[in-house]
């Protein structure tokens, strides 16, 4: 590559850049927003920064055009490339055509965050040097320039990312859901599901893909990939993979099963996180980590932050952060994490279209009270009212204004022995920049009252 532009200054935007320089290829970057810190550091580098609202024009010879994950198909820049043919790829592209080491990549609904950060302490655990890379947060492209190709890279991969990778080879490819979710950007499940499985495209017969027992449309996946089918599963056993036996953690391979750890002795809440667990382990054993050298992990790792993630207990009540939780079935699941605990669930965010329906499995849990916020409070609030469901609605307004009425909220309707609890079930971008700054104001006003 001699010419490459990237469109967006983002994260993955700015390394990207970084990582093309890097190798001696001329970088343009392309940015709506003014210009600010990240533009001096990349110009600095010799990377020509394009920044502002003005119609922009491709040079007329380019490789290859770098779109960064969320910028809208529309973008005139991404149609000017379609119609010269020019190759739009994405950060992560860019990252593995200078990556000859192990790459793990790990992508799903839910539960990706969590997965992947536990794969990569059982991998360190087995004296693997592993790195964490992706939509976790820490952008591919700059992890490969700092890591060896001796080591080993365990990705989080959203579907925004896979939909424009076509070179990523993953040696490991884990999906661990899917369930409906970024319709909105995707336009149809079709597209979402198809964007998903492109992270088994490049796979040999050498690789491995690791998918939920018992899913039906994750299995016929197993069809469309030269790599061995791995399976693993949060209550059942399974052929070859990690399944549960008689209440056991349990890899399942050639016949032979051996004991992990006990479920009861997994320091993460919840079901749900069993199955994470079970899909982290056959990831690692497969990546070569002897099994002896899981169980202390998976005794001591308790999930990551904004994952139902407990904050504190006052007068008598558990408060959880669980901001991560941004489609229906993300809350649902948090909510089952709970049995049959009371909750007082606060909820609610950027309305996505989502039908009421949808949200109506939420109410099949002990539900104490419903705390509604954002777009889709008034929305939420209405459903609760026809389920019989106590309800507090919270004017959409200021971000730490609205959160602290909401906590106020929360607090006036939970009892002892309640579970208050953060799991609004949308999107953020109506009040908050992120899911991260939703939990951390939610947390900071829980512990104003320790």
């Amino acid at each position: 590559m001699r010419c490459v532009w990237v469109l967006g200054m983002g994260r993955s935007g700015v390394a990207a850049a970084q990582l093309l320089v890097a190798k001696g290829v001329e970088v343009t970057v392309v940015e709506q927003k003014p210009w600010n810190a990240d533009a001096d550091a990349l110009a600095a580098l010799g990377v020509h920064v394009l920044c502002g609202g003005d119609e922009r024009q491709l040079p007329a010879h380019i490789d290859c055009l770098v779109k960064s994950p969320g910028i809208a198909p529309t973008h005139p820049l991404l149609a000017a490339a379609r119609s010269r043919a020019v190759p739009i790829v994405s950060e992560i592209d860019i990252a593995v055509s200078y990556w000859s080491g192990t790459l793990i990549a790990i992508t799903g609904s839910n539960g990706k965050t969590t997965t992947t950060t536990l794969t990569h302490a059982l991998l360190c655990a087995g004296g693997i040097t592993s790195h964490l890379a992706g939509n976790i947060g820490i952008p591919l492209s700059h992890v490969v320039r700092q890591a060896a190709q001796t080591d080993v890279i365990v990705a989080e991969l959203s579907s925004f990312q896979l939909e424009d990778t076509f070179a990523l080879r993953a040696h490991i490819a884990a999906v661990l859901n899917i369930v409906p979710t970024h319709i909105d950007y995707h336009g149809t499940m079709e597209r979402y599901v198809a964007a998903k499985k492109r992270i088994v495209r490049n796979q040999t017969a050498e690789d491995r893909y690791v998918y939920p027992y018992g899913d039906d449309v994750l299995f016929a996946v197993t069809a469309e990939t030269k790599a061995m089918p791995v399976q693993f599963s949060g209550t059942h056993a399974v052929e070859n993979g990690v399944g549960v036996v008689d209440g056991v953690l349990t890899l399942c391979r050639d016949g032979t099963h051996t004991p992990i750890v006990p479920v009861a002795q997994l320091a993460m809440p919840g079901a749900h996180n069993v199955a994470n667990a079970a899909c982290a382990v056959a990831i690692a054993v497969w990546a070569g980590v002897h099994p002896r050298a899981l169980s202390s992990v998976l005794r001591t790792f308790r999930g990551v932050e904004h994952r139902i993630e407990y904050v504190a207990h006052i007068d008598g009540v558990q408060y959880y952060n669980d901001s991560k939780s941004t489609n229906v079935t993300a809350t649902k699941t948090a909510l089952c994490a709970f049995g049959h605990t009371p909750v007082v669930l606060i909820a609610g965010g950027l309305d996505r279209g989502v039908p009421s329906e949808q949200y109506a499995s939420w109410f099949a849990q002990p539900l104490r009270a419903l705390v509604a916020i954002g777009q889709t409070g008034p929305q939420l609030a209405q459903l609760a009212r026809g389920y019989g469901v106590p309800c507090v609605e919270i004017e959409q307004r200021d971000a730490v204004d609205m959160m602290c009425e909401a906590v106020n909220g929360a607090r006036a309707l939970a009892i002892q022995g309640d579970v208050v609890l953060l799991s609004p079930g949308c999107a953020s971008w109506d009040v908050y920049t992120s899911f991260e700054m939703r939990g951390s104001i939610f947390k900071k006003l829980v512990m104003e009252y320790v």
